[in-house]
């Protein structure tokens, strides 16, 4: 299947993706309130935490292995889960006293929430990494929308009834390990364990996972400083902004997800690709980004009620930050794909570095507000880093990207100049002239993108 209609097919799911979490999330927030709320934040993302420690990026070498012999991709999936679980029983307890050190509000019952939860999410990543290496788009696309929907009406369902924040991510957790669990078994890939697989996908995998385990800390870092600083209703209002935020991120997946098997095979078009994808990534996430920056206050009254009003301006702050979050997602996996794993596990390192400092100097003093400068300000650091290895190893070409960029500035510093007391009207204006602009700067790539759409249907 070319890239193109592989690339309408993620994107369509992305596309259903984000308008899940849309959704689904604001309600979870809503019947829970920003306490319950915030608490459910902190067990989520110390399950992403602790699915570092357990899988221990396998899931990249599960997508490079089944990318370069298909034909072992049971006995590579296998190989992996029976290493997680096993890994999984072996730190709970030690695991949970360093992050007890790190994060004391959450208690026992939460801690155990988010451990369960990283079962689920550490299946589906191996699952996914299964399909992604075989170029199996169309499950992926399906089976992701599933278990997002599936996932979110769950924790909806019992946040509305109980108004648990714990129970809410028990859910969620079960949800994924059912429908992982199911299509593991359709697709035939519960294979036994093997030695010698495993010293394979282990020695891909070993840089990415003495840095993930660092790295994994960029999903809690802020939430734990905004705990510790200042309560679970602060996290609560920073984490839902950055949820609806992040729920456009699937766009810049979808390519990745595309551009990464590919690569692999021929890293040689890697220049090619990267150029692409980062234009791509650049006008849409930079026209949602200003829409989102804009109407930051409208979003958040009508998805969430006046309660969350303080989520407003991290909500606007983090939207900003929106292109630059597929930038350092397109440099990390275009690294993968060359093998430079060193490199990469460096960047993700260097994240959670960055957002500590960040977060240590501004939460106290601006709360979630702080938060989201400190996440804005980690990405610039860590993008700038990330593409300057790339421009002088393999001479990557960001021209369009960095004047979409400075185009999508422009507005925002317009928005403070102009538009914060110019009211609705003049705001959409802007927001219009803005796209039309991007539209004729990049015309080329959207002539392309038609006449490939054309050619795609006539086939």
């Amino acid at each position: 299947m070319s890239f193109f209609k592989n690339a309408l097919y993620l994107l369509s799911a992305s596309v259903l993706t984000a308008l899940l979490s849309f959704m689904l999330k604001p309600l979870v927030a809503r019947f829970l309130g920003p306490n319950e709320y915030g608490l459910f934040a902190l067990i989520l993302g110390t399950a992403t935490v602790i699915q570092a420690f357990t899988l221990l990026s396998m899931n990249s070498g599960v997508l490079y292995w089944t990318s370069k012999a298909p034909g072992r991709k049971k006995t590579i999936v296998g190989t992996v889960l029976s290493m997680s679980l096993a890994v999984s029983a072996l730190i709970f307890f030690p695991l949970q006293f360093v992050i007890g050190l790190f994060a004391p509000a959450l208690g026992f019952y939460s801690y155990a929430a988010a451990f369960f939860l990283s079962v689920g999410l550490s299946f589906f990543a191996v699952f996914q990494a299964s399909l992604q290496g075989a170029e199996k788009f169309a499950e992926y696309s399906k089976y992701g929308v599933l278990l997002n929907f599936a996932a979110g009406a769950l924790s909806v369902a019992l946040a509305f009834y109980f108004h648990d924040g714990v129970l809410s991510a028990v859910a969620r957790g079960f949800a994924i390990l059912l429908i992982v669990i199911a299509a593991l078994r359709h697709f035939r890939l519960l294979g036994g364990f093997e030695r010698k697989t495993l010293s394979q996908v282990f020695d891909y995998s070993k840089p990415l996972a003495i840095a993930g385990m660092v790295a994994a800390f960029i999903a809690v870092v802020d939430r734990y400083f905004l705990a510790a600083f200042k309560g679970t209703a602060e996290v609560g209002y920073y984490d839902i902004g950055y949820a609806m935020v992040a729920a456009v991120l699937p766009f810049s997946g979808a390519l990745l997800t595309i551009m990464m098997p590919r690569v692999i095979r021929q890293q040689q078009n890697l220049e090619m690709y990267y150029k692409k994808v980062a234009q791509a990534n650049t006008i849409v996430l930079s026209c949602i980004g200003l829409f989102f920056f804009y109407y930051s206050d409208i979003i958040v009254t009508l998805l969430l009620g006046n309660e969350y009003a303080p989520a407003a301006l991290p909500f606007k702050i983090i939207a900003f930050a929106l292109p630059l979050m597929a930038f350092y997602g397109l440099n990390g996996a275009s690294l993968d794909s060359v093998a430079k794993t060193k490199m990469s596990g460096l960047l993700a390192a260097l994240l959670t570095l960055f957002s500590i400092a960040f977060n240590f100097f501004l939460v106290p003093q601006f709360g979630a507000a702080g938060a989201a400068y400190a996440n804005l300000l980690t990405y610039i650091a860590v993008v700038a880093i990330g593409w300057y290895y790339l421009r002088s190893r393999r001479k990557v070409e960001l021209r369009e990207s960095v004047t979409q960029y400075a185009l999508f500035f422009a507005f925002a510093v317009a928005y403070f100049a102009f538009l914060e007391k110019g009211g609705f009207v003049l705001k959409t204006l802007l927001f219009a002239l803005f796209l039309a602009i991007t539209l004729f700067t990049n015309r080329r790539l959207a002539k392309e993108t038609l006449a490939q759409a054309r050619n795609s249907l006539k086939k």
